[in-house]
């Protein structure tokens, strides 16, 4: 062997060492090593060394730098879930600013798209004039001065509605709308007027630009502006919020006290309307008894006890039902009104209320039998047991709930005459508990107390 072949060889040699070290660590190779008591198998050493570093590549390589903006994009494009951290990430690392707009109307239409619009102002108030088109400059305009508007921002958003109503473009008749919503709402009613009146033909809005102005009209207290223009708007059959138009004719003629003329109007209303507010029956009901339409005027006192039932105001239902007891036009509704009346007014512990008005209630009526239950009950938690007992005396029909609570205030009243030392009169109210029907435990002790006494 030659000197040059022994050189060539060493070399080979040492590099194959050096490879092997750096490869899978300070690992030294040696002839006289026992592999199988290292516990250092091949299967170990591929899972050590190699499978972790073609994998960890792979991972690294995707989200290198000058790769992340294209497989974020390829990410929005697919709508992964992770798109938005992945343009994020692209946008943080892009640092020559190279890709900047193009990330951010990406991200920033993302969160619109989301309904996200607090992001959305964010990344999209950011792009650069120079970046977009005259196009795209203008919907994204739009888009940012919708998210204010979704915000409650008017003012700000009014800026970019304006802006974007002043020419011809595709979204200038939104602009207006918008526009007009903006001004309404920072009390420039006559501009929303005007931005309302501009549009108010286009096929998108005729059908609710009538009422957004018979309502301004009506905010206004120009009643003979709202009768004049939505009366005209009412005529049309394709009227989208005809019946919410009713409503503000009607009550700009109650606004006018031409009761008349209102009636009709409202009547409407309530008759498309599946769930009236207590307001709107009171008014009805009002209108309806000033012209002399009692019955219907006790049908609608009727209902709004009902109403005020179901939202807890006992006191205004029995205001109601008091009403509609008075008008005895529907015989049936006027008995369960005044029923109802005295109920309330146990609930409300007016004591003499109900007790006078329960107690007066006829044998007949279809009420008897749960008028005698409260009643016997506000007699049995009443202070007054001598009125509570002349009242039961008094009753031409005693239920059997009447006859308990009776047993038991004769036995209570004895015990008190018992303890004024009046015997004569605690043994006649102790008779008069032990011959009334009820609590057998009541009767025994009755028993002992007559004879104590």
């Amino acid at each position: 062997m030659t000197h040059k072949t022994k050189i060539l060889i060493a070399i080979i040699t040492i590099t194959i060492s050096l490879l092997l070290n750096q490869s899978y660590g300070q690992l030294s190779i040696s002839t006289n090593s026992d592999f199988s008591n290292s516990g250092l198998t091949i299967d170990k050493l591929e899972y050590e060394g190699l499978s972790p570093i073609v994998i960890k590549n792979l991972e690294v390589y995707e989200f290198e730098d000058h790769n992340i903006s294209r497989v974020a994009k390829n990410s929005n494009s697919m709508e992964e879930r992770r798109s938005i951290d992945l343009l994020l990430e692209s946008s943080n690392r892009d640092v020559f600013n190279n890709n900047k707009d193009d990330i951010n109307a990406t991200i920033g239409q993302k969160y619109f798209n989301l309904k996200d619009y607090d992001h959305a102002q964010e990344y999209l108030s950011k792009l650069s004039d120079h970046y977009l088109s005259n196009d795209q400059n203008t919907f994204n305009k739009f888009q940012l001065g919708y998210t204010y508007l979704v915000e409650r921002n008017f003012e700000s958003a009014k800026e970019y509605f304006f802006e974007l109503s002043d020419y011809k473009n595709e979204y200038q008749s939104n602009s207006i709308y918008y526009l007009g919503i903006c001004q309404y709402y920072l009390g420039d009613k006559n501009g929303a007027i005007a931005s309302f009146e501009s549009i108010q033909n286009h096929k998108k809005y005729k059908k609710i630009i009538p009422y957004y102005l018979s309502q301004i009209h009506f905010q206004d207290q120009d009643y003979n502006k709202v009768i004049e223009y939505a009366k005209s708007k009412l005529s049309n059959p394709s009227e989208k919020d005809k019946n919410l138009i009713n409503r503000i004719v009607g009550l700009s003629y109650l606004a006018m006290e031409d009761y008349s003329s209102a009636l009709p109007y409202l009547e409407s209303y309530a008759s498309e309307t599946p769930k009236l507010t207590e307001n709107e029956f009171y008014q009805i009901a009002i209108l309806n008894y000033r012209l002399g339409y009692k019955e219907k005027a006790t049908e609608y006192n009727y209902l709004l006890g009902s109403i005020f039932i179901d939202l807890l105001k006992k006191k205004d239902a029995q205001s109601a039902f008091k009403q509609a007891a008075k008008l005895n036009y529907d015989s049936d509704i006027a008995q369960e009104s005044d029923f109802l009346y005295y109920k309330l007014a146990a609930d409300l512990q007016q004591e003499r209320i109900a007790i006078n008005g329960l107690s007066k209630t006829d044998s007949d009526s279809k009420y008897f039998s749960e008028a005698q239950e409260i009643l016997a009950d506000v007699l049995r938690n009443t202070e007054d047991y001598n009125l509570a007992q002349e009242i039961i005396e008094s009753l031409p029909y005693k239920s059997s709930a009447i006859q308990k609570t009776y047993k038991t205030l004769t036995y209570n009243n004895g015990l008190r005459e018992l303890k004024l030392n009046n015997f004569t009169g605690a043994i006649s109210l102790m008779d008069k508990s032990i011959t009334t029907e009820g609590d057998h435990n009541v009767t025994g002790v009755a028993y002992y107390w007559k004879a104590y006494a």
